[in-house]
């Protein structure tokens, strides 16, 4: 038997068995079980002493010891029994409320779940900032790469690379050499149309598919969960798809009639623009040559349902063409020349909507390739378009405002709170605007 340790007195028994006392009437912290020579089993929480709860004089461990004792009121208040020390056996008290402790109640459950709920709902926001923290940073570097890119090109060729006109190849087609993407390039033969057949029938060129639906990760904005795979159909009639497109470069302000690109604008592109980097005046800190937008939704209307984040579909406008106007570009009645108040006209003159924003890099059609800096990040109002042309604006999903890289390669952040017409200044590159930065 295991020694039975008391703080009440010690001796030592037979057997090397010990009683250790320290002070009256403490009791063990054990639970034990005794057998009574009469048969009776007992167990109870605490257990003093046979030394001194019994009549122990001369005994040995084999004996039995009789409480002498029982009959006075105390904790253990059981008739008077003779106890067989051999026969004693302790428990530890961890076995004891094993058994005694009970399940968790449901309010404790309820508690606990209560309680994981409110830290998953503190630490889920946060969580989801920093992946957008680094989703737009990285947005900013793919945005910087392109604008070196251009630096790149404009080193070799001695220009800044053109529109070539809606049925032919794109700035970003051209400065693929100078973003790692020389491969993509090579199966690119810029000699050969990118489109062909009649005009109002026009398709991918077939010999080009490979190129055409190549994805390129650089050109797509991490925030933007849009299908980059647009539906189309090339020349032999065979269907497919084409890349899509987030980074769209600058054809200037879109004020006056600088939405067209047919002719020249005052931004760093139009069709056939080839300009270089001494004709930005207003310094290249200071001039766009690039935004973000997001990329259309693939579906075409006569409404667009309301967005749960920016416009995805162009707004096209019902108009004619024509070159009467003091300047070159479009006529409608005088609403849509010479700084159009959009406000004011907007929607009476759309006659419906195409989510094809952004449905190719390859091909330089403005709606899917470039931006203006008519309205302001994330407008309100969508993008509008007419025969191709039209007001086309940085939008993004990134909270608050856009992506913006300049001509000297740095990126800028532009809040949708921008100031209108600094906003203008900073897509033209020679108004000759003192701007100051927010």
């Amino acid at each position: 038997m295991r020694p039975i340790v008391c703080s009440v007195a010690s001796s030592h028994l037979a057997d090397g068995q010990m009683l250790a006392h320290a002070k009256p009437l403490n009791v063990l912290k054990r639970v034990v079980a005794a057998r009574c020579d009469c048969g009776l089993e007992t167990q109870f929480d605490s257990f003093h002493c046979p030394a001194c709860a019994f009549a122990t004089s001369g005994a040995r461990s084999d004996q039995t010891y009789v409480d002498r004792r029982a009959r006075r009121a105390g904790p253990f208040n059981f008739p008077a029994h003779s106890l067989n020390l051999n026969q004693m056996t302790t428990t530890p008290l961890h076995t004891r409320d094993r058994h005694s402790r009970g399940a968790f109640t449901l309010v404790e459950l309820l508690v606990v779940i209560a309680i994981i709920g409110i830290l998953v709902g503190l630490l889920l926001p946060a969580v989801q900032a920093a992946r957008e923290a680094a989703r737009r940073m990285s947005c900013s570097n793919q945005m910087k790469q392109i604008a070196l890119a251009t630096h790149n090109y404009e080193s070799s060729f001695k220009c800044i690379p053109a529109m070539t006109g809606s049925s032919s190849y794109s700035v970003q087609a051209r400065v693929l050499p100078f973003i790692e993407q020389a491969g993509l390039s090579e199966l690119i033969d810029f000699e050969q149309p990118l489109l062909v057949g009649p005009p109002w029938a026009a398709a991918f060129n077939p010999n080009l598919r490979d190129a055409v639906e190549t994805v390129v990760p650089t050109f797509l904005c991490p925030s933007d969960a849009g299908d980059p795979k647009f539906s189309t159909t090339f020349a032999d009639g065979a269907t497919g798809f084409s890349g899509g497109l987030s980074y769209m470069f600058s054809y200037g302000s879109g004020t006056d009639t600088n939405y067209d690109d047919r002719y020249k604008t005052d931004g760093m592109v139009w069709e056939n623009s080839w300009a270089k980097f001494r004709d930005c005046l207003d310094g290249t800190s200071q001039t766009v040559l690039l935004a973000e937008t997001v990329m259309g939704d693939q579906t075409s209307g006569l409404t667009e349902p309301t967005p749960a984040g920016p416009h995805r579909r162009i707004a096209n406008w019902s108009g004619t063409s024509g070159n009467t106007a003091p300047n070159p570009g479009f006529l409608d009645g005088g609403t849509l020349i010479l700084n159009p108040d959009l406000e004011t006209v907007f929607p009476a003159k759309i006659s419906s909507y195409t989510g094809n924003r952004g449905s190719t890099w390859i091909r330089g059609v403005p709606y899917a390739t470039v931006i203006n800096g008519y309205m302001t990040p994330n407008s309100r109002i969508p993008d509008v378009g007419m025969h191709g042309r039209g007001f086309y604006s940085s939008r993004s999903y990134h909270t608050g405002g856009s992506m913006h890289a300049m001509l000297d390669g740095s990126v800028h952040f532009m809040t949708d709170s921008i100031d209108r017409t600094l906003y203008h200044a900073l897509f033209s590159r020679d108004g000759r605007e003192v701007v100051q930065w927010p």
